[in-house]
């Protein structure tokens, strides 16, 4: 169990990033590592320091049949995410004597966290926010500098959002001509899902730089090939309201990244974060590729 342990976690190792947040800043970007600590920065909602706030006899009810208990975080500092007072949280408590996964704490150590100064990762689905993964990572002790390392990656992130995509003129051109189809009727929506994901990871920043588009598609229903290792059924069905939300779902197929929730429909606030976040993603990955074409031409 590893969410409650003290932990520097990679943040504190990340250096120095970008000293302010200024338009038309040129100083030369860090190189852009995507890993664990980035991924959980980039898919949460909302990052904030604060004082847990834990209902103790919520948790002995919930351990009856086994379901979600109502947490709350004081907040002393938002890093990302609108201002509060008070950010309201569901944490699943399982039914007593039931198996729960490592990585999620125990009804004890839930209780445990009631008054503790902590920084959380949460995410907001349908209204409700929730720890963000399942590698026990959401919530964690605010050690040594690691609100300041936080601080400067977001400040990294805002700055990746004012900057464009590099964009394939081809590919770009192949997006527009699949997406200039899709709200035409039913068949044309199919086919235009089918034809962008077809593109693959390739054109992940030509995807991206378009997704961010509201018009509502003509049915609601997305179907992909369920690729995964361990699927029991031959394809991922979705009913996504508007073209952004179907975007999203191909986006998860071709990367296996998921930002969000939109497959089903959202509000609009969730798909202005999933926009966020899959463009701060495009840039990551951009940069390493490139990266991995220079290491390339030296070889």
């Amino acid at each position: 169990m590893r969410s409650l342990a003290v932990t520097t976690l990679a943040l504190a190792a990340i250096g120095p990033l970008c000293a302010q947040d200024k338009a038309g800043d040129k100083t030369p970007l860090p190189p852009l590592v995507w890993d664990a600590d980035v991924r959980r920065h980039v898919a949460a909602t909302m990052v904030v320091r604060g004082v847990v706030r834990v209902d103790a006899a919520a948790i002995d009810a919930a351990q009856q049949k086994g379901g979600h208990v109502a947490v709350a975080v004081e907040v002393q500092e938002m890093v990302h995410g609108p201002d509060r007072r008070t950010v309201p949280f569901r944490v699943y408590v399982p039914e007593a004597g039931k198996p729960r996964p490592d990585t999620h704490p125990t009804p004890d150590e839930l209780k445990a966290l009631d008054g503790k100064d902590r920084i959380l990762f949460l995410v907001t689905v349908e209204g409700e926010n929730y720890p963000v993964g399942d590698d026990g990572m959401a919530i964690v002790e605010p050690v040594r500098d690691v609100l300041a390392r936080l601080k400067q990656r977001e400040v990294l992130h805002r700055r990746l959002l004012r900057e464009p995509l590099a964009l394939d003129r081809e590919r770009k051109a192949k997006v527009a001509e699949f997406l200039g189809k899709v709200a035409r009727d039913a068949d044309h929506q199919r086919q235009a899902f089918v034809d962008l994901e077809g593109l693959g990871a390739a054109a992940l920043a030509e995807i991206v730089a378009a997704m961010n588009d509201r018009r509502q598609l003509p049915v609601r229903e997305l179907l992909l090939a369920n690729k995964a290792a361990d699927a029991f059924e031959a394809r991922r069905i979705y009913a996504p309201k508007r073209v952004v939300d179907g975007i999203a779902a191909v986006l998860n197929q071709v990367t296996g990244e998921s930002f969000g929730s939109l497959y089903n429909g959202a509000r609009d606030e969730e798909r202005d974060f999933c926009v966020r976040a899959w463009t701060i993603y495009a840039h990551y990955m951009a940069d390493q590729a490139r990266r991995d074409g220079k290491a390339d031409a030296k070889r």
